[in-house]
């Protein structure tokens, strides 16, 4: 076995750290709390007489993921601390949704390693069993290992490990399927009888909003009464698993809608409770995966392969995004329906104006006629 000294000092910032190898050989990292080199080594020297240098170590080493993740991803998380400090203020939706990934993916996986024992390899494998047998796609997998990196990463930061495996890992690659769309004509169909729907007026009516205006499926469940105006919509909030929250974007935005499809939710808000426009039971906004599969099925009716052709909820950004532009519709305009705008635009949202909006009401009025 290579031989070590005891300890290694080396100084960072003002403050003096030492270095020392526990009983697997992994280099640990503490602090002696001083900013004079003499009184450091001196620190140094009286621990190691005690033998107090291996058992500060050997504790570092015997640390599970399990045990450092305790209390991550919530106020008291030191990482989460640390940034606010640094003015990087992480939004409590964010850390939500790290906590729910930790849960769900990370500690059944992770929990029972030890932190120094985790391999860049070991993170290429987890990536492979995500993608293989949980079927995740690769974005969605090494999203979760962006999570772990970051943990890991703190975990770096704070000495507890000599390097980040993640960071050294490779991703999963995989070629994107291209969005499907469907054209002017088969959303017609689609939306000319609410058979095709299965009678579903609320999913009928979610999916043919989004086709007129771009919204997203999060964004078309959020819509309140409130947020019915006169000839348009305002849209300012996306709802999940944790509740209201800003858009995706964190904009908000104005869009015009013709007199039938707001017809249609003005009825809607008049039989769902009072608070959400799309709703089942009164209480809670519908849920985002009956849009979807309701759209499914309405396609299968009407002979479309929906899986083929990869149509989703999210397909109706990229129709309406098609829609305009083969209309010769300005680019200022489909920025501010899909809601991929500029800092130039804010000002537009302040000042809205339905009438300058009429060619798009005139296009998207030929998918209810």
């Amino acid at each position: 076995m290579r031989h070590h000294d005891p300890f290694t000092i080396i100084k960072r910032g003002k403050v003096y750290y030492y270095y020392c190898y526990d009983s697997y050989g992994v280099r640990r990292r503490f602090s002696t709390g001083q900013t004079n080199r003499i009184k450091a080594i001196k620190i140094c020297m009286q621990l190691a007489d005690s033998d107090k240098l291996m058992q500060e170590s050997a504790k570092a080493s015997s640390l599970t993921f399990a045990d450092y993740a305790k209390g991550w991803w919530t106020t008291e998380c030191r990482y989460v601390r640390e940034q606010s400090l640094l003015g990087r203020n992480l939004t409590s939706g964010y850390c939500r949704r790290c906590r729910f990934v930790l849960d769900k993916w990370l500690l059944p996986y992770w929990g029972r390693r030890y932190l120094h024992t985790i391999t860049s390899i070991q993170v290429e494998t987890w990536l492979i069993w995500l993608s293989g047998t949980k079927e995740m796609a690769p974005k969605s997998a090494n999203n979760l290992k962006g999570i772990l990196s970051v943990m890991l990463g703190q975990a770096q930061h704070e000495g507890l490990i000599t390097s980040n495996p993640c960071a050294a890992s490779r991703n999963l690659s995989g070629k994107v399927k291209e969005r499907g769309i469907l054209t002017i004509e088969e959303a017609r169909q689609l939306f000319s009888s609410l058979d095709y729907w299965r009678g579903n007026r609320i999913a009928m009516a979610a999916n043919l909003l989004a086709a007129c205006t771009g919204m997203r499926n999060r964004e078309v469940a959020a819509l309140q009464p409130e947020d019915l105006r006169d000839g348009w919509i305002h849209v300012h909030s996306q709802y999940d698993k944790f509740g209201l929250r800003p858009t995706k974007t964190k904009d908000e935005r104005n869009l015009p809608l013709p007199l039938e499809v707001m017809n249609i939710l003005r009825q809607l808000a008049a039989v769902g409770g009072g608070k959400w426009i799309f709703t089942y039971d009164g209480v809670l906004p519908a849920t985002q995966t009956s849009f979807v599969r309701n759209l499914h099925w309405a396609c299968e009716r009407i002979g479309v392969d929906w899986k083929e052709r990869n149509i989703c909820f999210h397909s109706w950004r990229h129709f309406l995004n098609s829609l305009l532009i083969n209309n010769n519709i300005s680019t200022e305009m489909t920025q501010h329906m899909t809601g991929h705008t500029t800092m130039a635009m804010t000002e537009n949202y302040l000042h809205f104006d339905p009438s300058k909006y009429s060619p798009i009401v005139e296009l998207t009025r030929k998918i209810v006629e």
